[in-house]
């Protein structure tokens, strides 16, 4: 991909003035469309159908929801219920488990540890394409409102005043 990390969404182009027709017309983010839910994958649990609604509801709550994004959707949910299922077994058992072999007891990583934080780096992952932590929170600008005259500011006072 290029462009770095100071990417610019074809409407910051326009805002800017900077767009041009031959470069910035055929971007993807111009031909999807924001929605306000995605179904779920037929195979969920209760569970995940829950993280999967919190989740769709986050992403349209900022216009970042569309059809294209059931996918990583899904790999978050799935990722997610694996990682508390794996944490509540580190809790319950610890990172280290004693396991018997010939030589006697001997310590090895709880395989569910390396799972958790496997999941959490996809987890992580997937945070920041959304931006869902504050790191990468700062990297999205929010459309900025459109600023407007102290004068056109009190002439709609004044019209307001005239129409009660």
């Amino acid at each position: 991909m290029r462009g770095g990390h100071n990417v610019k969404s074809a409407l910051d182009k326009k805002r800017e003035g900077t767009a041009r027709k031959d470069r910035d017309d055929g971007r993807v983010e111009l031909s999807v469309s924001p929605v306000s839910k995605i179904p779920p994958p037929a195979h969920f649990s209760k569970r995940h159908i829950e993280k999967w609604n919190w989740v769709c509801a986050r992403l349209s709550e900022k216009n970042l929801l569309t059809d294209s994004d059931s996918d990583a959707v899904q790999l978050y949910v799935e990722n997610w219920v694996l990682y508390e299922d794996s944490a509540e077994d580190v809790r319950v058992n610890g990172s280290v488990l004693w396991v018997e072999t010939s030589a006697g007891k001997k310590p090895i990583t709880n395989p569910s540890y390396r799972h958790m934080k496997d999941c959490e780096t996809t987890l992580r992952m997937i945070w920041d394409h959304f931006g869902m932590t504050p790191r990468a929170r700062m990297g999205i600008k929010a459309p900025e409102k459109p600023k407007t005259s102290i004068i056109l500011e009190m002439m709609k006072g004044r019209q307001d005043k005239k129409a009660v």
